[in-house]
């Protein structure tokens, strides 16, 4: 049928709908919506109950055989099944009125995946580069020929696994040079004029291909001619340089032409590309004369190890063929899943999906995948300078495979596992891709079902987002208005492992919000709103929103959700917080952290929970040394004080080792030093050892910060009484050597008026 003039076959019958010829593919298969415009072969999605198909229909609109070219397609099916990188037509069907040619849908195509956001990095182009080779290698080893090969039919899934597709066997060899009609018919789907057909498959009127066109066009399915392995060389190299150049097509049509005359040349186009190594081989591929192509086999000889990583051919294209493989067996056992009610199974046992076991499969070999990552970390692209990766190398390959199965994974182990790697890989990846492409998917798990999952989410963004000291414009209010307004739902989890990991990660959340504050304002400061100026509206409204404004939102959110944790009825959710007080003390400024921190803390002093009051002496030490002596002597202190009758001893010791560090920050004046100390000594004797060890601590402690006769005229007469012989040196080893036996636990407790608590 390809050989027929572009006006035998040019559109369906008037009366006829696309739907009702789908109709004649039985009740399975449902018309769901057309795709393109061609004349030729409408193009249409339909739905099977197994999954989205594309179907290209071929019109009769007038009686064709169609035999041949059925078996011919059914025959390449045969010889390609399992090929990879090639997706062949899996049905072929013939009518009475139609021709149907039936293949897997892919939502995208290379071409639309160029100009999809995020744009394709370097090492991804060559990954890219590298499969349409070795797909179309893998084509001509098995004796079948493309004939039609552009970005358009090339599929690139979500994980960048490239499959060539829509092979053409039945459109015609040569095209005339002074007809564009069935050009435009054949090959121009798209309508943009772009031509990735060979120089020498255009011919003038008059020629040896055209009497043989001629010739076959009066003997159904006889071609017009062979597809050479030069001429899908080309349109290979048309391909991959449109890869390159971000959507730019390298020959039009007039260009094509005007090329084969001796008019112009592509080397403007080609010097374009800006890997010189690209650059050489898309030059040889594309070369006008034939025989001056390399074979896709040389092709891939001549580059390994140089332009192209020995990474893609000894490790990565067969990892990725293995987690390709079909796991028909699971898909088997699940035709039973009803069982599971049955047998009594509930959701924890339900049957991992293909993207569980790809990740549970990647989790397990991440050790071996590390491996190889750092022996080709210099073939991958990555330029390292001071421990900032400025550029993506292999491992952006990797997190490609854990983000496009993630969001299928339906076991919460899965999905902790590949939250597990991505923080692994975060360490080969530049900052940039760590908030375009690894941030997105963290912040969607915040909402997963599973509490371990949300936790792990929350954890890894905290952990990824501290190393990040590059930020790119657009990313640079990504905190205050992307991560925090998706996280804060994460501080009334009704799980309190949850809102532990919240309240853990929150110090590390503000400081980075802080940090990237700091950076748009330098950025700001030296003229960067100049740069954006003539950008989108999401940088317009970037340089619209002052220093003072951006900081007033970030200090408004921190507030809210601190002030939340703080007050958060789980003991276990506080300690969390108070681990990293400091952090919001800095970040509060003095007033605000009287008013938001203390008055919160202070009502800690008060919980039945010891480890609650532990945890509150143990970070009180960073308040105190922000806010001040005057704070300490009037509000800290007492509390302090009071707080060494505690009843659990762990208080007791924590409260004096805080006391020590305070002392040891010179915070107190002579007073109040004086004051601690009369308070201190009789611990001396306290039962507990923790408690001996910490008392004996603070004692040397101060010594140190008074003079020699206030220590010994002073302090040591005091001291005298709890040891058992004189001591030279008031370290806290010889005080420990020369105390006297502390009181027994008996004598203690019946002091206190309490028995020892059993525990």
């Amino acid at each position: 049928m390809g050989n027929l003039p572009a006006r035998a076959v040019n559109a369906p019958r008037p009366s006829t709908t696309l739907d009702s010829y789908v109709e004649e593919l039985g009740k399975d298969v449902v018309y769901e919506q057309s795709i393109g415009t061609s004349r030729f072969l409408k193009t249409i999605k339909g739905r099977h109950r197994n999954g989205p198909l594309l179907i290209k229909i071929f019109i009769k609109n007038e009686p064709i055989p169609f035999i041949v070219w059925r078996r011919r397609l059914k025959a390449d099916k045969e010889i390609l099944e399992n090929a990879p990188n090639i997706s062949p037509y899996v049905a072929i069907v013939e009518t009475e009125n139609a021709a149907y040619l039936v293949r897997q849908y892919l939502a995208s195509d290379l071409y639309d995946r160029i100009s999809t956001r995020p744009f394709l990095a370097n090492i991804e182009k060559k990954w890219l580069t590298y499969q349409i080779l070795r797909g179309m290698q893998e084509l001509r080893s098995r004796k079948v020929s493309h004939g039609d090969l552009k970005p358009s039919n090339v599929l690139v899934t979500t994980s960048n696994w490239a499959l060539i597709t829509d092979l053409a066997p039945f459109k015609p060899v040569y095209i005339p040079e002074d007809d564009p009609a069935d050009f435009s018919f054949f090959f121009d789907m798209s309508q943009r004029r772009s031509c990735y057909l060979a120089p020498e498959r255009f011919y003038a009127s008059g020629t040896k291909a055209e009497k043989k066109r001629a010739e076959s066009s009066l003997e159904e399915g006889k071609r017009d001619g062979k597809v050479t392995e030069q001429m899908d060389v080309f349109s290979a190299g048309c391909t991959i340089c449109e890869l390159w150049l971000e959507g730019k097509d390298m020959f039009s049509l007039s260009g094509m032409l005007g090329w084969r005359k001796g008019e112009s040349s592509p080397e403007a186009v080609l010097s374009e590309i800006p890997d010189l190594g690209i650059q050489a081989m898309v030059r040889q591929m594309t070369s006008l004369e034939p025989s001056s192509r390399p074979s896709f086999e040389q092709l891939l000889e001549s580059n390994r190890g140089t332009t192209l990583s020995e990474f893609f051919y000894s490790f990565f294209h067969p990892y990725n063929v293995t987690l390709q493989e079909n796991l028909s067996p699971l898909a088997f056992i699940r035709t039973y899943a009803p069982l599971n009610e049955e047998l009594g199974l509930g959701q924890e046992d339900e049957l991992p999906s293909d993207s569980d076991q790809r990740i549970d499969r990647l989790k397990m070999d991440m050790g071996d995948i590390k491996h190889q990552l750092d022996i080709h970390r210099d073939q991958g692209g990555e330029e390292v300078s001071k421990d900032i990766i400025t550029e993506d190398g292999l491992a952006l390959l990797v997190l490609a495979l854990i983000t496009s199965n993630i969001r299928s994974c339906r076991r919460p182990s899965s999905k902790t596992n590949a939250i597990d790697i991505m923080a692994e890989l975060c360490v080969y990846l530049s900052d940039e891709s760590k908030l375009d492409r690894v941030c997105p998917f963290l912040v969607v798990l915040l909402s997963d079902e599973a509490p371990g999952v949300r936790a792990a989410s929350i954890h890894a963004l905290a952990q990824m987002l501290e190393g990040i000291t590059v930020v790119t414009p657009s990313n640079m209010a990504v905190v205050t208005e992307y991560i925090l307004p998706n996280a804060w739902h994460l501080a009334k989890d009704e799980e309190v492992s949850v809102r532990i990991a919240y309240a853990s990660s929150m110090g590390s959340l503000t400081e980075t919000g802080s940090r990237f504050l700091e950076i748009s304002e330098s950025f700001r400061s030296r003229g960067g709103t100049a740069v954006f100026s003539e950008e989108t509206d999401e940088h317009a409204a970037f340089n619209e929103t002052t220093y003072e404004e951006s900081k007033e939102e970030l200090h408004r959110i921190i507030q809210n959700e601190v002030s939340s944790l703080l007050s958060d009825p789980s003991p276990a959710v506080k300690r969390a917080v108070l681990a990293h007080i400091t952090t919001f003390c800095l970040f509060f400024g003095r007033s605000k952290t009287n008013e938001v921190v203390l008055s919160h803390m202070f009502t800690y002093l008060n919980d039945a929970d010891w480890m609650l009051r532990e945890a509150f002496f143990e970070s009180v030490v960073g308040v105190a040394a922000f806010v001040g002596a005057g704070s300490l002597e009037m509000f800290i202190f007492p509390m302090m004080i009071e707080a060494l009758l505690d009843p659990e001893e762990s208080v007791v010791a924590r409260v004096i080792a805080s006391f020590q560090s305070l002392v040891e920050l010179d915070l107190f004046r002579r007073p109040r030093l004086w004051e601690l100390l009369g308070k201190s000594y009789p611990f001396l004797s306290h039962p507990n050892v923790w408690i001996r060890q910490s008392t004996a601590g603070l004692v040397a402690t101060a010594s140190r910060h008074l003079s020699t006769a206030d220590t010994w005229c002073i302090l040591y007469p005091k001291l005298r009484p709890y040891l058992a012989s004189e001591v030279s040196t008031l370290s806290e080893e010889s005080i420990l050597d020369a105390l006297l036996p502390p009181v027994t636990r008996a004598t203690f407790d019946e002091r206190r008026g309490r028995k020892r608590p059993s525990s």
